[in-house]
């Protein structure tokens, strides 16, 4: 065991380490496996179920206005987010993975110097960790933080993560215009944390940590538990597909009125323009300067408050798509939702950032308070846009790829020097620490 931490906690290759650990899973994830795995469901799913039922309904002459919401709102909405959740459960098992061998909790260990310097503590990781899955039940594990500033901090930080309901955004844009690159997806987790860092450490400055206790068991390393992992995926997959099967057909239904009808009520197809298209157009030029001032994006873009489940759903359901059909409408400059390469990822770091769903924003108001809870929300959008906007505009300039690479040379040096402990005291024992396993 001790070895093990030598290797794993150690202030130079422990961070590498965890990074190349990253890389992995998100190549198993997002790589030839996953995007095999996603086709096949997606295939299931959208093509030979929702096809069958639109062609029965289409054939026995079924109401024009019936057919045309379980199309668009169900079927192009609702299956077009289900075709991810292969992709979902292997983040899910990676995750369960590394929590059952013991190595994400010494993951708090490693970061503490770290978090410490901008005003986090190791029980902060977790938060964040637990992000990638759902920020709403993650904002709920911040309770256990004892700093009342280190707690609020880590609530206004943990929707900066990447969440699952995020990654369909980011696997269909990544596969239509970067051909499927994983490396893309994992800049987004990489941007994340650059972004909560910088936040951290500017909200340092206005609320310091109150103190500086750590305390820390290490579960031993162990084969990991085969019924507790398949629990912690099952547990966590029924949560994206509760949402699926609430708030996002009950939404699906909203949406597609909303992009339907006009304000007098008469449907699109006999002559007008939407309500929704209406509403959207008097923002939209606000976001022009990032790459996506059309009134459908933003329509995207506003219904992802509700969940970010939705946006991918509610893209099919504005170009009247389905399967993989998504792909090719956002390229073809004629939809009312489109994009290029340089505004596409524009609006990935843009839905990574911005606003989160409502369900973490009722967290954040019962444990922060209303005016905090504004205070967090207008932060987010503007680093949101500050973000989106650098991005555009600099893979206008620069290729990608070297974007990413100096953002990862970038991370790994400062994470190494931002945990390198200069003083000979160690950080986590306020004394001369001659028993520290790490320190023999």
């Amino acid at each position: 065991v001790n070895i093990l931490d030598t290797i794993f906690l150690s202030k130079v290759w422990g961070v590498p380490i965890f990074i190349g650990i990253l890389l992995l899973v998100f190549y198993i994830t997002f790589g030839p496996i996953g995007n095999a795995l996603k086709d096949v469901f997606s295939y299931l799913i959208q093509d030979l179920i929702g096809g069958t039922i639109y062609e029965f309904l289409q054939d026995n002459e079924f109401n024009y206005v019936l057919t045309d919401f379980i199309y668009k709102g169900l079927i192009c909405g609702v299956g077009g987010i289900l075709s991810f959740l292969p992709q979902i459960v292997l983040l899910f098992f990676f995750l369960s993975l590394l929590e059952e061998s013991g190595y994400l909790s010494r993951l708090a260990f490693l970061f503490e110097d770290i978090l410490n310097k901008i005003g986090l503590s190791g029980k902060s990781l977790f938060t964040l960790i637990m992000s990638c899955g759902c920020s709403t039940i993650a904002m709920l594990t911040a309770r256990n933080i004892n700093d009342n500033n280190i707690k609020q901090k880590t609530m206004m930080l943990a929707p900066y993560m990447c969440c699952s309901a995020k990654l369909p955004i980011f696997i269909i844009l990544t596969s239509t215009f970067f051909d499927g690159n994983y490396l893309l997806i994992f800049a987004m987790y990489l941007l994340s944390i650059i972004v909560t860092t910088i936040v951290a450490y500017i909200l340092n400055k206005k609320m310091p940590m109150e103190s500086n206790t750590f305390m820390l068991e290490f579960p031993r390393y162990r084969i990991p538990s085969i019924p507790k992992m398949l629990k912690f995926i099952y547990s966590n997959s029924m949560i994206f597909l509760t949402k699926i099967g609430s708030v996002l057909l009950i939404f699906s239904l909203v949406f597609y009125f909303l992009n339907t009808y006009d304000f007098n009520l008469i449907h699109i197809d006999l002559g007008g323009v939407s309500i929704m298209q209406r509403i959207c157009e008097v923002i939209a030029p606000i976001f022009t300067p990032l790459g996506f001032g059309e009134w459908g994006v933003v329509s995207a873009l506003v219904s992802g408050i509700v969940a970010k489940e939705i946006i991918v759903g509610t893209i099919a359901t504005i170009n009247g798509v389905g399967g993989m059909d998504i792909a090719s409408s956002i390229m073809d400059t004629t939809s009312l939702v489109h994009f290029d390469t340089s505004s596409a990822l524009s609006f990935m770091a843009f839905a990574l950032l911005y606003i989160p769903c409502l369900s973490s924003i009722s967290v954040m108001i019962k444990q922060l308070g209303k005016k905090s809870t504004c205070k967090a929300l207008c932060i987010q959008f503007c680093t949101a846009y500050l973000v989106s906007l650098l991005i555009y505009w600099s893979y206008r300039l620069l290729d990608w790829r070297i974007i990413f690479i100096v953002i990862l040379f970038a991370i790994i040096c400062g994470l190494i020097l931002l945990g390198h402990n200069k003083s000979k005291k160690c950080s986590h024992c306020c004394s001369h620490c001659e028993s520290c396993y790490l320190k023999k």
